[in-house]
């Protein structure tokens, strides 16, 4: 195999831009300023540099339970007007999440937007009267 010159130029100046484009792309990503972190999150590895740790912590957000919310609360949820609050009120109790579409209050695109804010509890006032014993 015999190169010749204009060749092995060839083959150097293609290796020297591959070379070029690796160095590109590692400067690049070191370039990228980390998210300040607590110090409880950062670990120090035996190299002495910090490590952050991969859990992230979620947002705390309140859930919103469908068989006690009030027509504001279930309104401030995404996609939910007054006529849905409205038959989300006059179709309690659930027993799950689930139940605003198996009943036909929600289709599975809206719950599936809202169905991680929701909360199940028990109903309050279930409507029925107890009558005290004597």
């Amino acid at each position: 195999m015999k190169y010749g010159f204009s060749q092995w130029s060839c083959i150097a100046s293609v290796l020297m831009l591959f070379t070029s484009l690796s160095y590109a792309q590692e400067s690049k990503v070191s370039a990228v300023p980390a998210a300040p972190q607590s110090s409880s999150g950062v670990a120090h590895g035996s190299n002495g540099k910090a490590k952050v740790a991969a859990t992230k912590v979620p947002a705390k957000r309140k859930l919103v339970d469908i068989n006690n919310a009030g027509k504001d609360e279930l309104k401030a949820l995404p996609g939910i007007s007054d006529a849905l609050a409205d038959k989300i009120i006059a179709g309690r109790p659930y027993g799950s999440k689930a139940d605003l579409v198996s009943h036909g209050i929600l289709l599975g695109g809206p719950y599936q937007t809202i169905r991680k804010s929701l909360s199940v509890g028990k109903p309050k006032n279930s409507g029925t009267l107890e009558i005290p014993k004597k």
